[in-house]
């Protein structure tokens, strides 16, 4: 039977936890390594909400959708491309390729960073927050549509 690690054994391998309440209403509950990596539940207890678009140079994230629907949202070839995203679908981020995410109401996602995790390279993409910020959820579903 599996023992259960007490708090100190985890801090002694550098685990830690990182839980905070985004100005979007969005909850983030994070378990975090040493080396960077990352672990994020996201749950979005509100209205639908965009997060901030951007782009990282080593650390990929796979976003994979426990509840509800997302948008996953990309930056590619000077235009903003879409897809939605449903419970058991994922996506995976591309070095350098801005991204951005559209949670429905009460939608849950669970987020993996990984790659070389050792610096925070977060890269904020005005460009695609342009593209996204005033798209509703059914708006954003639409261009998801139109590419299908």
């Amino acid at each position: 039977m599996p023992e259960k690690l007490s708090d100190i054994f985890v801090k002694q391998h550098g685990i830690y936890e990182n839980h905070e309440k985004i100005e979007t209403g969005e909850l983030r509950f994070r378990l975090c390594g040493p080396d960077g990596s990352s672990y994020i539940r996201c749950e979005n207890p509100g209205d639908e909400l965009w997060e901030n678009s951007h782009c990282h140079q080593t650390i990929q994230e796979m976003v994979i959708v426990q509840s509800g629907r997302i948008i996953f949202a990309e930056y590619r070839d000077g235009r903003a491309c879409f897809r939605e995203l449903s419970a058991g679908e994922y996506a995976l981020t591309v070095p350098f390729v801005p991204h951005n995410i559209c949670m429905e109401a009460e939608a849950v996602i669970h987020t993996v960073k990984f790659g070389d995790c050792s610096q925070n390279d977060w890269i904020p993409s005005p460009e695609l927050d342009e593209a996204t910020r005033l798209l509703s959820y059914q708006e954003a579903r639409a261009f998801c549509l139109e590419n299908k």
